[in-house]
């Protein structure tokens, strides 16, 4: 077994089939040639495609989902090229691959002629690519893949109540380096399980940023506020009082301070600031903000870390669940597994293993992310 197969066997055994395959309408594999392999009965999704649309799933599948070889994904760039003798100007219009990428791995054949410019920053690369010979090419009135296939290739909504990182942070979401920041793949699933296109989307401690970058990715709308912002698409705010109207957001997300473990701003009133028992007031008059503001059966996800301090446990989850469960209805637990957290790195140095070592306590190793809902006798 080749080590493509056996990755994703070790990962089909830990946590599911995390990607359906997909099928034409004849229920020929487009993409999930080695999921077949795994297991025969691998959920499958069935769309009506031509070659080309196949082509372009195919492509656009692979390289999202995964780091396909110089070779694999030359194949399959040839193909697209092949089926339709677009430029690499047209395949990345129609597949969202950058240029660069394309040229670099399109099998030499298949080249276009391409015209080098200096950008601005001194960075030289590939751009403006040209089909010289053909720049107004018919095929730009091609059909291109429709929004519904596009849904199919979003990230598949996670079933278990146990998520884990993925190997690499996704770009375009937030700032990785701000301490504290929100897991993409987190915000993500939420946002996709709990609303749809169109709706308004809240986050009243929006950090960097990560919730607004993946709802403009996902077609939502979003009011994003933060006691200290950092984008200029961040309205300041405390969250205990947000400029939003009565019952007019169709879902909240909130990444919560650990109490005390990272003070977020100099603001007296932030909850990172607090003591124990402020910041456990101040959570419960922000829960009935959120309450007012957010629709009847709508959701409310919070995540958050429990705290030790003192050689003591502050178990934060439970606090929340417990202030939430005055306002809402508690509808779903999850336990998040972050890259890296102990539960996945493994134990190796530190000061927090050390002291761990010294006083017979486990390493935090990870958060827990309470989901609520706004239920008749709740509102």
């Amino acid at each position: 077994m080749g080590k493509t197969l056996e990755d994703l066997k070790a990962s089909y055994e830990a946590i599911g089939p995390i990607y359906p395959i997909i099928t034409d309408k004849q229920g020929n594999p487009i993409d999930g040639f080695h999921r077949t392999k795994i297991d025969p009965n691998w959920p499958k999704i069935a769309i009506e495609a031509d070659e080309v649309k196949k082509a372009i799933i195919a492509l656009v599948a692979n390289t999202t989902r995964r780091k396909p070889g110089k070779k694999e994904i030359g194949d399959k760039l040839g193909k697209l090229k092949e089926l339709t003798s677009w430029s690499i100007r047209e395949i990345s219009q129609k597949t969202g691959i950058p240029e660069s990428t394309i040229y670099k791995n399109i099998p030499q054949k298949h080249k276009d002629k391409l015209k080098s410019e200096q950008i601005k920053t001194g960075i030289k690369r590939i751009s403006n690519c040209i089909d010289s010979t053909n720049s107004d090419s018919e095929n730009n009135n091609e059909e291109s893949i429709t929004s519904e296939e596009q849904k199919q290739l979003e990230p598949q909504l996670f079933i278990k109540n146990v998520w884990v990182a993925a190997d690499k942070r996704p770009k375009g979401a937030g700032n990785p380096n701000f301490q504290g920041n929100t897991p993409p793949i987190v915000a993500e699933q939420c946002i996709l399980k709990y609303s749809k296109e169109g709706d308004t989307v809240l986050d009243p401690m929006a950090g960097s940023g990560t919730l607004i970058d993946l709802c403009k990715k996902y077609s939502r709308k979003i009011e994003a506020f933060d006691i200290k912002p950092m984008r200029d698409d961040i309205k300041k705010a405390d969250a205990e009082w947000l400029d939003s109207t009565h019952e007019s957001i169709d879902f909240i997300f909130a990444h919560w301070p650990y109490w005390n473990m990272v003070p977020y701003s100099s603001e007296k009133d932030d909850l990172s600031n607090l003591n124990f028992q402020n910041f456990l007031e101040k959570t419960d008059k922000i829960f009935d903000e959120i309450k007012r503001i957010l629709k009847p059966n709508a959701f409310f996800a919070v995540l958050i870390g429990d705290r030790r301090k003192n050689k003591q446990i502050y178990d934060l989850s439970a606090e929340l669940s417990k202030i939430g469960s005055k306002n809402f209805m508690l509808f779903d637990k999850i336990v998040w597994l972050g890259k890296g957290q102990a539960s996945l790195t493994g134990v190796d140095g530190g000061i927090s293993v050390w002291r761990a070592k010294t006083y017979g306590f486990h390493l935090l190793s990870f958060d827990t992310l309470l989901v609520f809902k706004k239920v008749d006798g709740n509102g």
